[in-house]
């Protein structure tokens, strides 16, 4: 008589998809994306992390939906701190504010209180919002 064997799926799953996530990053900001939408993982790779700092590609950090969606297992494993700190440009955003039921105010009251963000700091991420923003089409003559 053996023993049964049993596979943990959803680690395996999740290990797939945080490394398909980092190669869609690299995949961006490789092809000249202008931000690139929640790019958490790129926590993982330094010399991503140097690539988005050198050309100046925002990310776009949505805290309570990375929650929501467990793209991270609990807020202080989330790397909003070390991304800002390494020097990647960081945009706070509130993805979906009715699904998510959050503001982009209570991003950046989470970005104050839990993760320690100055004044200063919280002041350049408002900044950044607009430095980032896509710029209107303008119409045709």
């Amino acid at each position: 008589m053996g023993f049964g064997m049993c596979g943990n799926m959803g680690k395996m799953l999740k290990k797939q998809m945080e490394d398909m996530q980092r190669k869609m990053e690299r995949i961006q900001a490789e092809l000249g994306a202008e931000r690139i939408g929640h790019g958490i993982r790129s926590v993982d790779d330094p010399a991503l992390m140097r690539h988005l700092r050198d050309r100046d590609i925002p990310l776009e950090i949505c805290i309570t939906s990375n929650l929501a969606t467990s793209a991270i297992a609990d807020i202080d494993a989330h790397p909003l701190r070390l991304l800002f700190d390494a020097g990647v440009p960081i945009v706070l955003n509130s993805d979906d504010p009715a699904m998510f039921h959050t503001t982009i105010t209570d991003e950046y009251r989470m970005a104050a209180w839990h993760f320690g963000f100055s004044n200063a700091e919280i002041e350049q991420l408002a900044r950044n919002s607009f430095r980032y923003r896509f710029k209107p089409i303008s119409p045709a003559p």
